[in-house]
Order: C-alpha cells, then sequence, then structure tokens
C-alpha cells in the first residue's frame, strides 16, 4: 500500500467517524497521560496509535481477568486454548505472540525458548494492575529489541494516594473465587504498599472428552497465588528511592490430546517474579534523572499427575537489567531524553530431545547472552506542530547492531483536530534458546528479525468526545522459522533436526478506528480494525489473525452511586489449528458481557455481572471451549 493510499483509507474512515460536536453535554471524559516515548505527555499528544486502560475502568466494566481486559483494543487480537488461567497469545497488527514486548513497571519478564519472547500475560492478577497502556507498531527505537508488534506495559498498584486497608471478594460460577487484601500506609517521607490474593476456578472441560478420547473427561481448573509490595522514601523533593516485588504463581490444568492415557491430568505451571529497584533524581531544574537495577524470573514448566513431565520439560529465564534514562528540558516546550541500558538473559532449561529413530534422549543447557543500547529522543513543539524523533543503537549478540527510530509529526487543524504520521523499525533480537538449543534447531549464525511501520492518523479530542483513526502498513522481514538446512552440529544433524533460519516474510496494513463519547448519564466506545496480513513468498495461511474484530462499550450511570456496563465484541473468521492440528475455518463470534456496580458507602462497593450474557458457543482456537454464560458477584472495601 502506498502513502497515498494510506492518507486516503484514513481520511475516508475519519470522516464516517465524525459526530458533530454541538450534540455533547456537560459530562467530560478523563485527560490520561501515558509514556509512549518515556516521557510523560497527555494522551491528545502522543503521536503513535496508543491506548491507555485505567483501573476505573477496570472496576467500572467488572473485568474478571486481564484477558477480557485487552480483547476488543484496536489492533490487537488475543486467543486462549480454553477458560481463565489458560496460556494467552496476543497479536498486534499481525505480529506473532513472541514480538510484542510485555514490560511490568517497567521490567521485561519475557520466557526465552525456542518458541520465542513468550511473556505469560495470564499470570498476572487484575487486582495488582493500576493501569495498561498498549503502544501498537513498532516501538524498539524507545524500548528496544522486542518491540516489533508494540509494548504493553503493566503499571500494579503501590499504594499511590490512598492508605490504609483495602480488600476484595468475588465468587462465581464454576466455582471461581477470586481474593484480595492489601494496606497502604506512610510513616514520615516512606510510603509503603503490600497486597496478597488468591484467584481459583474449577473451570470447564478445554476439550470434548467424546469428541477427542485421549483426553481427560474431568475439568480444567486453575489456582493463581500472588503478593505486591512496594517501598518509597524520598529523600528530598528531589529525590526518591522505589523497591518494588511482584510475585505470581499460576497452575492451569489443560485437555492434551496426545496424552498416553485419559486418566492423566495435565497442568501448566507457570511462576513469574520481578524486583526492581529504582532512585529518581531531579538533578535541577531542567534534569530529571531515573536510575533502575531490575531482574525479573520466569519458571514454566509441565506437569503430568503432578510430576515433572521430562518430554515437555521445564524451562526457567532470569533477565537482569539496569537502565539509566535522562530528560533535560531545553524549553518549556522541548525535552531531550537519553540513556543506556544493559540486560543479560538466560536460560535454564531442562527437557527430552529426540533421536532419529524417534527414542529420546535428555537435554539439559544453561546458556545467556547480553545485549546493550544507547537510546536518545527529541519531543519538541512549534506553533501548531508537534514532533517525535526517536533513536536507538542496539548491540545484540555475536557482536549483531542495529540502528532504530521512531520518527513522528502532528499538526493541530484547530477545533480539536489533529493529523499524525510516524515512521519507524524494530528489531527482534533471537532468543536464548533460539541461539543455543541445537536439539530444536538453535543457531548462532540467527540474525534479528526486523520490520518496518508506516502510520497515518486523524483524531479529534473534545472536552466529552475523543476519536482516532490510524491507517497503518507494517512489512516483517528475516522471521525465524524451520529452515531446509540441518543443523551445525554434528550428533544432532544426525538425528535430523532442521536449523532455524531467517527465511520468512509477512505484511500487514489495514486500519484502526476508535471512539469515545460522554453525553448526559453515559459513557460509550467503539472500536473497529480491519487488517490484510498476509505472508510474503508464500502460499501458506495466515494462522490465528482474522481481518476484522472490533467492540463496543457503554456504560450508564443509573444514579450518583450506581452503574450498568455492557462490552460487546466480534471477530470474523481467521484459521487456526485444530486440536489434531489441521489447519481449519474458526467461525467468527460476537460475546456481551453485562455489570453492575453500587456503592454501598464511602468504603464498600458491591459489583455483579453476566459474562458471555447470551450464552454463545464461540471457538478462540478451533475445538477448545470457551466458558458458557457465568455470573459473578464482588465486594470491595478501601479504607480511607
Amino acid at each position: 500500500m502506498k502513502i497515498h493510499r494510506i492518507c486516503a483509507l484514513g481520511a475516508s474512515a475519519a470522516a464516517c467517524a465524525v459526530i458533530s460536536t454541538n450534540q455533547l453535554a456537560a459530562q467530560t471524559l478523563d485527560t490520561q497521560v501515558v509514556i509512549a516515548s518515556r516521557i510523560v505527555e497527555p494522551l491528545a499528544e502522543v503521536l503513535p496509535a496508543v491506548t491507555v486502560i485505567t483501573r476505573k475502568e477496570i472496576e467500572q466494566q467488572n473485568f474478571d481477568d486481564i484477558f477480557s481486559v485487552l480483547q476488543g483494543i484496536p489492533g490487537v487480537e488475543l486467543s486462549r486454548m480454553g477458560g481463565p488461567g489458560s496460556p494467552i497469545s496476543i497479536y498486534a497488527r499481525g505480529a506473532s505472540s513472541s514480538q510484542t514486548l510485555v514490560l511490568v513497571d517497567g521490567i521485561p519478564f519475557s520466557a526465552q525458548g525456542t518458541i520465542g519472547a513468550l511473556s505469560p500475560l495470564e499470570t498476572i492478577p487484575l487486582q495488582l494492575i493500576e493501569r495498561i497502556e498498549l503502544l501498537r507498531g513498532n516501538a524498539s527505537a524507545v524500548y528496544g529489541p522486542g518491540a516489533v508488534g508494540g509494548v504493553i506495559q503493566i503499571f500494579t498498584d503501590m499504594g499511590g494516594a490512598s492508605q490504609g486497608v483495602h480488600a476484595s471478594m468475588t465468587m462465581g460460577s464454576k466455582g471461581t473465587q477470586q481474593l484480595a487484601a492489601g494496606w497502604s500506609g506512610k510513616a514520615g517521607d516512606t510510603r509503603l504498599h503490600f497486597s496478597i490474593g488468591q484467584n481459583s476456578s474449577r473451570g470447564i472441560e478445554a476439550l470434548s472428552h467424546l469428541k477427542y478420547p485421549a483426553v481427560n473427561p474431568g475439568l480444567n481448573g486453575y489456582r493463581n497465588d500472588f503478593v505486591n509490595g512496594s517501598l518509597t522514601h524520598a529523600f528530598s523533593g528531589s529525590s526518591k528511592l522505589r523497591l518494588h516485588y511482584m510475585g505470581s504463581l499460576l497452575s492451569s490444568e489443560f485437555d492434551n490430546n496426545y496424552a498416553a492415557s485419559p486418566a492423566d491430568q495435565w497442568k501448566n505451571r507457570s511462576k513469574t517474579e520481578v524486583l526492581g529497584v529504582e532512585l529518581d533524581q531531579r538533578l535541577s531544574g531542567r534534569w530529571h534523572s531515573k536510575l533502575q537495577m531490575s531482574q525479573s524470573i520466569n519458571d514454566q514448566s509441565t506437569l503430568t499427575n503432578n510430576q515433572l513431565n521430562a518430554s515437555y520439560g521445564s524451562f526457567v529465564t532470569k533477565h537482569q537489567t539496569w537502565r539509566w534514562g535522562s530528560e533535560y528540558e531545553l524549553t518549556a516546550r522541548d525535552i531531550l531524553s537519553f540513556g543506556y541500558n544493559s540486560t543479560r538473559s538466560s536460560l535454564d532449561a531442562s527437557h527430552t530431545g529426540y533421536l532419529a529413530d524417534w527414542s529420546e534422549i535428555p537435554v539439559s543447557l544453561n546458556p545467556s547472552m547480553g545485549m546493550q543500547r544507547i537510546h536518545g529522543g527529541l519531543n519538541a513543539t512549534r506553533d501548531r506542530w508537534n514532533f517525535q524523533a526517536s533513536l536507538g543503537r542496539e548491540m545484540l549478540p555475536h557482536n549483531i547492531h542495529g540502528n532504530t527510530y521512531l520518527l513522528g509529526a502532528g499538526y493541530q487543524l484547530g477545533g480539536g483536530y489533529k493529523a499524525t504520521l510516524t515512521r519507524s523499525n524494530a528489531l527482534q533480537s533471537p532468543t536464548v534458546g533460539q541461539l543455543y538449543d541445537v536439539s530444536f534447531g538453535g543457531s548462532q549464525t540467527l540474525k534479528p528479525e526486523k520490520s518496518k511501520s508506516l502510520e497515518v492518523g486523524l483524531q479529534f479530542n473534545g472536552p466529552q468526545q475523543q476519536w482516532r483513526v490510524v491507517a497503518f502498513q507494517v512489512d516483517y522481514t528475516d522471521l525465524i522459522a524451520v529452515g531446509n538446512t540441518l543443523v551445525s552440529d554434528p550428533f544432532w544433524s544426525l538425528q535430523n533436526i532442521m536449523q532455524l533460519e531467517n527465511v520468512n516474510k509477512a505484511k500487514n496494513s489495514g486500519m484502526e478506528t476508535s471512539y469515545k463519547q460522554s453525553f448526559g448519564r453515559f459513557n460509550l466506545g467503539f472500536n473497529l480494525t480491519h487488517q490484510t496480513p498476509v505472508n510474503v513468498d508464500s502460499t501458506v495461511a495466515v494462522m490465528n489473525k482474522s481481518r476484522n474484530f472490533g467492540a463496543f462499550n457503554a456504560d450508564y450511570a443509573l444514579d450518583a452511586k450506581s452503574n450498568l456496563t455492557a462490552k460487546l465484541f466480534a471477530t470474523s473468521k481467521r484459521k487456526t489449528f485444530d486440536p489434531d492440528a489441521n489447519k481449519v475455518d474458526t467461525a467468527g463470534y460476537a460475546v456481551l458481557n453485562l455489570g453492575y456496580k453500587r456503592a454501598l458507602d464511602r468504603s464498600w462497593t458491591a459489583t455483579a455481572s453476566i459474562n458471555n450474557a447470551l450464552d454463545r458457543t464461540y471457538y478462540h482456537v478451533a475445538g477448545y471451549n470457551n466458558l458458557p454464560r457465568t455470573y459473578m458477584l464482588g465486594l470491595r472495601y478501601q479504607g480511607q
């Protein structure tokens, strides 16, 4: 798609999205700020396409887990094989699940196996989330290698301005229980916060044992135990130190169509730990600096009858990072940013390899790799123009270097209207497993995956109305896949193990439309994504990605204390793999969720929700069931 076609597409969609501002009432929409360039700025000023989900919105719509929060975001599809607790797959603008960078309080926690840098989103409990920021498209120049499809930043609750005890309890269908409690307080210049909780459910039968006799006929439940804490100490008005820890242990049952016996019980066990220390300093009236040291551990294993399954194995990833970043105000409207990052990632893997005669051999490895980057940027405003220029120098394993950029411009047309244009590229470094696990085809000759993105947008921002239309095109090259060459290792080459290579190309073009309006007692939201993902130079069908999907949200205030909410998500058909690994057309679907919230007094809030209110049967992945109609009742307490 040429640039003039992108502009035409964006302009035509914008014309459809405009609604007269004369119809707006007195209620105003919240002004949100984001960190799209690591500089706090109003959402209306951000140039790349960004979505922000606040704690208020999470509570207002009675979401039950992070999957339901992210479902329906423009440009982003999600799927999972089973109900809540199952692993979540993310497809942002046609990118794979391993190509979206996920951060918890700025800290990466992705796995580093040979299937890619997957981040176990399902291990992050909704009760800990303060807000989520999602930047779509290339962001390597800002966040480093890994942000090919975009960035999901999850900010956990660190106490904020609230003090005292807080607690919540939700009970519902399928034996669902969601329990959390915590405390926030302040002693002098030190602020403390602590939370603990547990979520669980009996679950559903993910695969029908009548259709697939190898699977266990029991339900697939889950249990998630979590803890979160932070300490913030202000040394002065210009300097503070923050220590933060989050730990989550998720055990979720799943159905295995290749099980040896239907009596076998299968579980995924995923443990996530994130620890960060940050020194935040105002060095002068214009110079702001942050130094962050962090470590994350991602421990994933598969159990059969509560014993480690050696064939599936265990994989422990550790990321140790330190990052220094600074912002310098050249003028009140021009901000210069610069910094340095260093990350060491290691993989402790133990699994079974397969020989040419299909006999098994144990594999154990513990490699690591280091990466560094230097980055800088400038956010500037001139009259009606605002600009962003972000540049990065990426220093990857095996002396592979690369340059990344994000260049953008916005022009205020007047009357709340603004046109935007961004151009960017991104790199995705091979994982530790892809480089070093020869039994799965690992090769140290792999190059980074690459992408280039062009984005044109038109938006309107008013006190009661916001909308944005974005036309985009993304080209992916050097994608890692199994090639036609045997691995270089003599032993594994004799076992006919093929080497991973940079062999694939893909592209995606499309349009994202999002709209919010507030009038009277109503808050309405709508978004729609149309895309055309294709595999270049290949007849292989694109998997797990639909051409059209979107969502509609409505919130109605019954009175000053209570409100009703509704969310409708819909998607068109797509191709997925069924449990027998066949490529099949999977039908589109629409799901309606309803919610009710009432403030009982200043401290207590009651909630109720009906998920899949129309009791639809639908599939993210062919053959894998989702929840039928379910009911949830909740009670929250927030000390004053």
